[in-house]
């Protein structure tokens, strides 16, 4: 059963929406709506009383709000975690070489915990992610 985008005209083209349970990427070049589709696609999962997750690689909370101060969005919804990973030159307990580390971009968000910087790896990021868990709806932007 397909999921709802919150754009009525996308979800009629799409046949209803997107696949649920389904990853899918969206693309564009800067300023060509990707955001905003996807804070579209979680607003609707807010009205319908789902858990939502925001993950930025780019924008901590606070810009995210400033960046839609204009739209009715509800980025303090009780049902909506924002957050952010983000790759960084560093060094990990596992190698005294410089490598990318998985970095928070805001000071007040806490990593992964236990006094280390992790890897920048697929297993670092999804045990960052499943922290949130559960969730109906997460965007990874």
């Amino acid at each position: 059963m397909p999921i709802g985008t919150g754009n009525d005209v996308l979800d009629e083209m799409l046949r209803g929406g997107l696949p649920a349970a389904q990853p899918v990427l969206v693309t564009g070049g800067p300023g060509t709506g990707k955001t905003t589709l996807a804070m579209q696609f979680l607003q609707e999962g807010l009205d319908a009383d789902e858990n939502c997750v925001y993950i930025s690689t780019e924008q901590t909370a606070d810009d995210l709000k400033q960046a839609f101060d204009s739209f009715e969005f509800e980025l303090d919804h009780e049902n909506l975690e924002i957050a952010s990973v983000h790759a960084t030159p560093g060094k990990t307990l596992e190698s005294d070489e410089e490598q990318l580390t998985l970095a928070t971009l805001s000071d007040d968000e806490e990593g992964l915990g236990g006094g280390f910087t992790a890897p920048f790896t697929s297993e670092y990021v999804e045990q960052y992610i499943r922290r949130f868990a559960p969730c109906e709806r997460i965007v990874f932007d």
